[in-house]
């Protein structure tokens, strides 16, 4: 294949694979003094085949700056080895010939396509190293008709926790005031204040990246009698990939946990969106994994995968 490459940066192409990490708009509101935006893409025949995006300071280029992951863009979701063989040739020539001595790649989970691993597997074999590498859980929903057959699908405990909530005055509705938005954050907060954690961001910032991408960021509550007792960020990365950036409960004193229905709900609204994947996210830290959160995902449904970091310097 002949490719032709165009090193864009700051320049606008229409490529519908671009990931939400790896939108221009997403790194404004994350890079600061020293830091840029950079994008580089590859063409065959004039049409955009694929990119690299992500954020550089001085010599090093992180794709994923300030996000879970970032990695290639390709516009073939099942594209040929050969092709993308020549696509991550290409596109880390543009990197160093453009002044970068180390790239640092937060590869996606290889669920999100076909060419995941076969990505993977060039990096290594280019001189890349795996820096870090995490457990990472999704729910495949691409086989699964409708929310009665998932249920169905989980063991027993897990259903019967589904159906009792069902059974309750439940209400599952989608965030939309900033009253909503500010209560269901306060709701996230306080779960991570039980745990000694904080939360990565603030309200405003959430508030300004839901106004940026408003239609692929949302706030989705569980309530009972009007009281929020659990809450979900979800982000739509891609038409088909929602992320659970993140959910729990707090501030109620229930006898019986909402997760389970609140997962419920989510996977109900993903099914009817035809989302193919609902990401629920690392459930390690730092290479050791939190052994009840793999429980309570697989009970879930959720399979594992492997979430890796590379890295290579000149």
């Amino acid at each position: 294949m002949s490719w032709n490459s165009v090193s864009t940066c700051d320049a606008q192409v229409n490529c519908p694979s671009l990931l939400l990490f790896n939108d221009p708009r997403y790194s404004s509101h994350n890079v600061k003094t020293g830091q840029k935006y950079q994008r580089f893409d590859a063409f065959s025949c004039g049409k955009w085949q694929g990119s690299l995006a992500g954020v550089r300071q001085g010599s090093v280029f992180t794709s994923g700056f300030s996000a879970p992951f970032g990695g290639f863009d390709v516009e073939n979701s099942r594209a040929t080895t050969a092709a993308l063989q020549d696509l991550v040739d290409d596109l880390l020539e543009q990197v160093w010939a453009s002044g970068v001595y180390a790239l640092r790649i937060r590869l996606r989970p290889c669920f999100y396509s076909e060419n995941e691993q076969t990505l993977l597997f060039f990096l290594l074999n280019r001189g890349f190293e795996v820096e870090h590498a995490e457990l990472n859980q999704h729910v495949c929903l691409q086989n699964i008709p409708g929310p009665d057959v998932y249920l169905a699908g989980l063991r027993p405990p897990a259903r019967r926790a589904v159906r009792h909530g069902l059974a309750t005055s439940y209400a599952f509705v989608e965030a939309a005031t900033n009253e909503e938005w500010q209560a269901a954050y306060d709701l996230l907060a306080a779960n991570r204040a039980t745990k000694g954690r904080r939360l990565r961001f603030s309200f405003e910032y959430l508030r300004d990246m839901r106004d940026t991408f408003p239609r692929a960021i949302r706030m989705h509550v569980l309530s009972q009698h009007d009281r929020p007792v659990a809450a979900a960020l979800v982000y739509r990365l891609l038409s088909c990939r929602d992320y659970v950036v993140a959910w729990g409960d707090a501030l109620h004193d229930l006898k019986r946990s909402p997760m389970n229905l609140l997962a419920y709900h989510l996977i109900e609204t993903a099914l009817s969106q035809k989302i193919l994947s609902l990401d629920l996210g690392i459930s390690s830290l730092e290479g050791i994994p939190d052994t009840g959160l793999c429980r309570f995902k697989r009970s879930l449904g959720a399979r594992s995968t492997v979430r890796f970091n590379v890295f290579r310097s000149l």
